[in-house]
């Protein structure tokens, strides 16, 4: 007994004169040797936070080979523990992203489907008001060949009606189209917007090439001729631009210190020129656009240039009318004097005919020769059955190579329109049909080769009619601002607000273009891939 209690004095007296490090590792040491103990009576291994208590003295412990395998041991343990935790964590965050992912995507469904549905129904709303148009965007945007809710026999009735009407493709700007012109061949359509863009389209609405201008555009035109590969336009940004739409490049683009009239080109292609503010007029050859050929002056800004076929220049101010001769456009020999506006401030002007001027003024329109001289006989009668009426409201003349010409006049009524078809001789104008519309026309023109006439009225309708006996051959609902016959007259592209159109017309009406279900779901199909983001982008 006394052995052991001077063994205990010597022991504490040791301990106490040990470093605090010596202190904290014969605690550790003692504390494992009694875990220990207790796993050899429970098997119950170290746990993390006792692990974690040992772990920095570790290496520097004197312990027996069986008390390092029971920290071993207790290690693996935790490590499998810690594993099992994950992977039972990482598989309920994964069911429940699953879960999550077919909630979303069941939603989505939902929502396209009813999208479709609500699409397909305003769709066969349009196509009852007669808005082909937005029943075409609208078809677009259901994309009814998906399936889902959406009325398989709806749509199929929708789709049809659509090819029937003529309604092949649309072409879409952000602001509204001012300009639309074709080339000679029919195989390219030219729009240009407030947008400020200028774009060139094949006849399927494949963009083929686009430039813009800073500001509106003001006029656009394609150059006729051999020359057909070139675009001429004016912006409100004072820039005019000479494109070529074939190599994509720009050929000129000039500055104007001031604001610009309109540029046009002459009728073979080989002439254009524009007007400013400051009263200046330019020409130029359109081999050499590098520089001008003629500049000349007038009396205030100009309103409007144009080249007639006989080789005038036209500068219309706001008072008065003048045209210069350029046969030589180098060295031009014929400056006519100005003749006041006999229709009080000119709002438009253009060649009608060879030398004769259309004026359009405050007080009403009339017809006046290049020099203000009397008229031939057979443009005064024009002049006085026609132009000069006071319900008379545009015109339409297709000058061809002989006479007569063909012309067609627009005029007002109390209730609608009137559009009456003549022919000009040299001694006289030939009426020879009128047709009555119950509302106001919008839009009316001659196919090139002088075999159909459209006419277009306000409330969102269409006809085409036989020029020589005006027989109604094709009648359709659809909004036009301006438009213009494709080459041989079997397709037309047309107008309104931000969209361009391509129509495919009938030879008559008992000819509508029926054709197979599958090959007009192709068609459509590629017009909603092609064009159905830049529609529901510009339709508002």
């Amino acid at each position: 007994m006394r052995v052991e209690l001077y063994h205990d004095i010597l022991a504490r007296k040791v301990f106490e004169k040990a470093s605090t490090e010596q202190k904290a590792r014969l605690r550790i040491e003692r504390f494992i040797r009694e875990r220990y103990r207790y796993y050899q009576e429970s098997r119950e291994l170290l746990s993390r936070k006792s692990l974690n208590f040992i772990a920095p003295y570790l290496d520097k412990l004197q312990l027996e080979p069986e008390h390092r395998s029971f920290i071993t041991a207790s290690r693996e343990a935790l490590r499998k523990r810690i594993r099992r935790r994950r992977l039972s964590v990482a598989g309920i965050v994964l069911a429940l992203l699953v879960f999550l992912v077919a909630a979303l995507i069941s939603w989505s469904n939902a929502s396209v489907q009813k999208k479709r549905a609500e699409a397909l129904l305003e769709a066969k709303l349009a196509m009852e008001d007669g808005d082909v148009s937005r029943a075409y965007r609208l078809v677009q945007k259901a994309n009814w060949r998906k399936g889902g809710p959406v009325s398989q026999k709806m749509a199929k009735n929708i789709i049809l009606g659509l090819y029937n009407s003529g309604l092949r493709c649309d072409m879409a700007h952000k602001d509204s189209i001012v300009a639309l012109d074709v080339s000679a061949d029919g195989s390219l359509i030219m729009t240009a917007s407030k947008d400020g863009a200028v774009k060139v389209w094949g006849k399927d609405c494949e963009l083929k090439a686009e430039y813009s201008h800073q500001g509106a555009v003001i006029s656009a035109q394609l150059a006729p001729g051999e020359t057909g590969s070139l675009v001429l336009s004016a912006g409100a940004d004072n820039a005019l631009i000479l494109y070529d739409y074939k190599r994509k490049k720009e050929i000129l683009h000039h500055d104007s210190p001031d604001a610009l009239s309109n540029a046009c080109f002459s009728s073979d292609g080989k002439l254009w020129a524009y007007g400013t503010s400051a009263g200046k007029v330019y020409l130029y050859l359109t081999g050499r656009p590098e520089r001008e050929c003629y500049t000349t002056e007038v009396s205030g800004p100009v309103v409007a240039v144009d080249i007639s076929t006989t080789r005038f220049l036209l500068a219309a101010t706001r008072d008065s009318i003048r045209a210069i001769g350029i046969a030589n456009p180098l060295r031009p020999t014929d400056d006519f004097r100005a003749f006041a506006s006999p229709v009080g401030p000119v709002e438009a002007a253009a060649f009608l005919a060879e030398s004769v001027i259309y004026i359009r003024g405050g007080q009403g329109s009339t017809l006046a020769n290049f020099d203000g001289s009397s008229l031939a006989l057979s443009y005064q009668k024009l002049n006085d059955a026609f132009v000069a009426q006071e319900s008379f409201q545009w015109f339409w003349m297709n000058e061809g190579p002989s006479l007569p010409y063909q012309l067609l006049a627009g005029f007002s009524k109390k209730r609608g329109a009137r559009a009456s078809y003549a022919l000009v001789y040299h001694n006289y104008t030939f009426l020879k049909y009128s047709v009555d519309f119950s509302a106001a026309l919008s839009f009316a023109c001659i196919s090139p080769d002088g075999r159909l006439i459209l006419l277009a009225t306000s409330d969102g309708h269409y006809e085409i009619r036989d020029a020589d006996d005006g027989i109604l051959r094709y009648k359709i609902s659809g909004a036009i601002e301006n438009a213009r016959f494709l080459g041989d007259s079997g397709w037309m592209a047309s107008t309104a607000g931000p969209l361009a159109h391509v129509w495919c017309l009938p030879d008559s009406a008992s000819q509508s273009p029926h054709a197979d279900l599958r090959r007009i779901e192709k068609m459509y199909d590629k017009g909603l891939y092609e064009h159905s983001v830049n529609l529901s982008n510009t339709h508002k």
